[in-house]
């Protein structure tokens, strides 16, 4: 009985290590994907630099590169709403996650 006593006092420490290491989980989930997301859109910044560049010094006309540039641009902008788009999801689940961990141990 003691330690049903001592663990219901406690609810909430256990709410929030539970909470903690599902946050974990969620965000290992995405993270590689947020990676990897993060160093396309490098990627893109520097081929779109060295596009500037290659303009700039006169090695290419600039309406030579106008398909590349609309390529990168539409390439950043998907991976730029992908991006957001699991910040959110990850976001939402770590908040549903804490809600049913607390209902769970306050039931």
């Amino acid at each position: 009985m003691k330690a049903i006593n001592e663990f219901f006092n406690c609810s909430d420490d256990v709410a929030n290590i539970l909470k903690s290491a599902a946050d974990a989980v969620l965000l290992q989930n995405n993270s590689d994907e947020i990676r990897h997301i993060k160093q396309r859109l490098k990627e893109i910044d520097k081929a779109r630099n060295d596009f500037i560049n290659l303009i700039a010094t006169g090695a290419c006309a600039s309406d030579s590169l106008d398909d590349e540039f609309a390529r990168l641009y539409d390439e950043e902008e998907k991976l730029n709403q992908k991006l957001l788009s699991l910040k959110a999801q990850t976001d939402t689940s770590q908040n549903e996650l804490a809600d049913e961990i607390k209902a769970e141990i306050t039931d």
